[in-house]
């Protein structure tokens, strides 16, 4: 692939993860017309299109949305591997792994506060599907699913963990989904594999067992990343069981909506946890990012319990 590619895949990127050609072209720093030019030329390369143009601007199409976790995976380490090369030698960093849904959906959007509180820290983010280790080789935090901190971790619970259906209002108008008549005939369905061993977890045959909803497993395409979820509702091609946590932003802004209502999520046995190794000594940073990611959560859990009562859960250090 030639060094042109990387261009064209940054712009893919960045247009797809941001809706727009505008905003792509805003966050790279080109003009509107290289960023078409970009996609256009890696369209070519692939031999199909990635984006379907409508009246409304481009949405994402199936190709690309398969491919949107690996692409933006891999925008990310190219990112880390020049930060690594250029980074100043300075007592100031934190590091922190957590799943890429996670840090897209909610951490995101949390961030401006951290950085209004602490300017000039060096904030690491990794969100590869490997589970990162924690320690001097490792990663300060991690953000985990988990029932319970493992043995040498210290801990703060943040939020509890669920899913429920969601998709966009035209979507939900165009099937006619009901919250007092929940049906899945003839509504387009998605499923992503999720890396859990939450025995609470769901996926859409125990969802519909549980709700007493017909199924058809022969209609439903499969996505390797749990991330690409969102994504694929908010370009409606599918109804989704999205995360309730990574949800939330989108289902209070009112760009998603749970077409069956509250009542239609399901909670899952394990909580999000932030760990760190229970013998360091928190630097000055750390502390200040333990404390602020504690305060961000308390006032997700609040939004959470205005939301799904049953998911909302204390923040108890342990």
């Amino acid at each position: 692939m030639k060094i042109d590619h990387l261009n064209a895949l940054r712009a893919v990127e960045a247009a797809q993860r941001l809706g727009s050609i505008r905003a792509a072209a805003e966050e790279i720093g080109v003009t509107t017309a290289a960023i078409g030019q970009r996609i256009r030329g890696l369209e070519i390369y692939v031999g199909r299109p990635l984006f379907d143009r409508t009246p409304d601007g481009i949405r994402p199409t199936e190709a690309l949305l398969r491919a949107a976790g690996p692409l933006a995976e891999g925008m990310r380490l190219l990112a880390a591997a020049h930060a690594e090369m250029t980074r100043p030698e300075a007592d100031n960093r934190v590091s922190v792994t957590m799943t890429q849904s996670l840090a897209e959906n909610w951490l995101s959007r949390e961030l401006g506060s951290f950085f209004a509180r602490m300017p000039g820290l060096d904030l690491r983010v990794d969100t590869s599907a490997a589970l990162a280790p924690l320690g001097p080789d490792g990663f300060d935090f991690a953000v985990r699913h988990v029932r319970a901190p493992g043995k040498g971790q210290a801990a703060l619970r943040l939020f509890g963990s669920g899913v429920v259906p969601v998709c966009t209002p035209d979507f939900a108008e165009r099937y006619g989904l009901d919250p007092a008549r929940p049906a899945l005939d003839g509504v387009p369905l998605c499923h992503f594999d999720t890396p859990t061993t939450d025995p609470g977890w769901v996926d859409w045959p125990e969802w519909c067992a549980h709700f007493g909803v017909a199924f058809d497993p022969s209609a439903i395409p499969h996505f390797s990343h749990f991330s690409s979820g969102l994504r694929v509702a908010r370009a409606r091609l599918g109804l989704v069981l999205g995360g309730v946590m990574e949800s939330l932003p989108l289902l209070k802004s009112g760009e998603l909506v749970m077409p069956f209502g509250r009542g239609a999520a399901v909670p899952g046995d394990y909580d999000f946890w932030l760990l760190w190794p229970a013998e360091r000594r928190l630097s000055r940073a750390q502390k200040a990012f333990r404390d602020w990611i504690e305060d961000r959560a308390a006032a997700a859990r609040r939004d959470l319990a205005a939301m799904f009562p049953e998911l909302a859960v204390p923040a108890e250090p342990t």
